[in-house]
């Protein structure tokens, strides 16, 4: 440590760690200010990352070490009490890192005359998510025509969130209704990304907070924590192309690279570290498959303000699907009068160019489904769902209505003689009895939008591959409440950021630098001295604090045990 002392300043890292009592105050231990309530021996540390709940692990004695303030200690801290850490060089730096539960005490009587005490347990922010239980369904509002409202912000991801942490409707047990942020989560939009992303729904049966936040983790690659301060996160991970902390961890304090480095933020690594280079989670292709997708594929929507009544005639216009399954159909339809028969609409196959082929869906609705202001031209929705073959014809048929123009529906067009014609009409049935015929006048489009309803597939190649690539892996992403496109191709390309290439992982201990190293932080680490050398810039994951106390336990030894990560492009 003689030759790190000139690297870093002489002031040691140290913690100040508070207890909170069960009538609410606090026990204090800060060796900045002599205040010693408790006596630490040993501290370990890790704070939450990255979805994974952190932990605390402190040995502790009473503040002279006898067995009378000890019993008083541990009659005053009880199991579920919270714990508070700070970490610097100085009482007005130091830094919050952690709070936690106490889940356990441990007594341990060395002697008739001395307990060692420990107390332990998960962070706070974990300790609560992770063991609530809540029960609902998310769905995204639809319009009076059955079509989904683009409008509707409810199943966004970033509500969603919300909602699970603040809503009672959400927490099953009625009768005790006690949510996350009642319990102290501090919950805050600004903190939650995922505004952006909407789902067509989401649903927890009975799970854990924290299965339910994963999951919509795993669809917009973000993860969650919880801070010190108790303030919920839900965002998008620290990646190697985020600014460097401007850290250097190296082996060799003597090399010119250390020595020219600002001596604030050098840290040296102890012996005995580990590097892990694998190909374990490495693929060069990713298939993603999520829920139904409905989206338009097929329209003419021009609306030239003419309809066309449905009295005298069935009308029918083609089109051609550029996928697999036909989901709906909107027609652009008005009313004159009061129709006295239930609007029909029918999925025709082609036969002889005509609609005159099998007939695969047939769908009614009520002669009153246009309200009193159906005489203004509506889209209405026809719920489908039905296989068809890509790139064969296929006619929307609408059944005449009624006997007089009157008293009927129209079916709304442009006002464009097309050729060829696209529409074709019928004075019967035109199945028993085919008559049908493609406009020879007026040969207009009729105002429709056929949508798709496949499923949302996606494939993603890290670059051309054959026979011969070495670790030719596949793997697929199952994704049911991913129903957009979009929504699939950020999740894929979340996956793909890490999974294209080599991880390279590094495990050390670490002499404290004067800058408090985090989760998340970017750094360069550097080992030459020995062993494997390398030099590179690596994203710190996990990273525990570890203290252990001097002999009059106000001062100590201070490090780190970490676990960086680097992601490497491999031919």
């Amino acid at each position: 440590m003689s030759t790190v002392s000139n690297l870093i300043t002489r002031r040691p890292l140290l913690p100040v760690i508070t207890l909170k009592k069960n009538d609410a105050s606090l026990y204090t231990y800060n060796p900045f200010t002599s205040t010693f309530d408790f006596r630490v021996r040993r501290l370990q540390v890790t704070p939450p990352f990255s979805n994974t709940a952190g932990t605390f692990n402190l040995e502790l004695t009473s503040s002279d070490g006898s067995n009378t303030n000890s019993n008083t200690l541990i009659s005053n801290v009880d199991e579920g009490n919270e714990v508070t850490i700070w970490i610097g060089k100085n009482n007005t730096d130091k830094v919050k890192v952690f709070c936690g539960v106490i889940e356990s005490w441990e007594i341990n009587e060395m002697n008739k005359n001395f307990m060692n005490l420990t107390i332990k347990g998960p962070d706070f922010g974990s300790d609560i998510i992770k063991n609530r239980i809540i029960f609902g369904k998310w769905a995204q509002l639809v319009d009076s025509n059955g079509d989904q409202d683009d409008s509707d912000a409810s199943t966004t991801i970033q509500q969603i969130v919300i909602d699970m942490l603040t809503k009672y409707v959400y927490y099953p047990d009625q009768t005790s209704l006690v949510t996350c942020e009642d319990q102290g989560i501090i919950v805050t939009s600004t903190n939650i990304k995922g505004d952006d992303l909407k789902l067509k729904s989401f649903a927890a049966n009975y799970e854990f907070v924290g299965d339910k936040l994963q999951s919509l983790c795993d669809i917009g690659g973000t993860i969650w924590w919880v801070d010190p301060d108790k303030n919920f996160y839900f965002d998008y991970p620290t990646t190697v192309a985020s600014s460097s902390s401007g850290v250097l961890l190296t082996d060799d304090n003597t090399d010119a690279t250390a020595l020219s480095w600002d001596s604030t933020k050098v840290g040296l690594l102890a012996p005995n570290a580990t590097y892990e280079r694998t190909l374990e989670n490495h693929k060069r292709r990713i298939f993603g498959m999520g829920g139904v997708n409905i989206a338009l594929d097929q329209s003419s929507t021009t609306d030239a303000g003419t309809p066309t009544t449905l009295d005298s005639y069935n009308y029918a216009m083609k089109f051609v699907p550029e996928f697999s399954t036909v989901s709906k159909i909107k027609l652009k339809l008005s009313k004159i009068g009061t129709p006295t028969e239930d609007f029909v609409m029918e999925l025709r196959e082609s036969y002889n160019s005509l609609p005159e082929g099998k007939t695969l869906r047939t769908v009614s609705k009520p002669k009153a489904f246009l309200d009193a202001s159906g005489t203004t031209a509506t889209w209405s929705t026809f719920e489908i769902n039905e296989e068809v073959i890509i790139g064969q014809t296929y006619w929307i048929v609408v059944r005449k209505n009624g006997t007089s123009s009157s008293h009927t529906f129209r079916w709304h067009h442009d006002n464009i003689s097309h050729s060829p014609a696209f529409a074709a009409r019928s004075a019967t049935d035109g199945l028993t009895t085919p008559d049908w015929a493609l406009l020879t006048s007026n040969k207009y489009y009729y105002a429709f939008e056929e949508y798709k309803g496949d499923e949302v597939f996606r494939v993603y190649t890290k670059d051309a591959t054959s026979s011969t690539s070495k670790w030719h892996h596949d793997d697929i992403i199952r994704k049911d409440d991913v129903t957009d496109d979009q929504v699939m191709d950020l999740l894929i390309s979340s996956e793909v950021s890490t999974t294209f290439k080599r991880k390279e992982i590094f495990k050390a201990q670490v002499y404290s630098p004067d800058t408090l190293l985090l989760a998340g932080q970017r750094v360069r680490i550097r080992k030459q001295a020995g062993g494997y050398t390398f030099d590179g810039e690596f994203v710190l994951g996990s990273v525990e604090y570890i203290f252990e106390s001097s002999d009059d336990q106000s001062t100590g030894a201070f490090y780190y045990f970490i676990e960086a990560v680097r992601y490497v492009d491999i031919s």
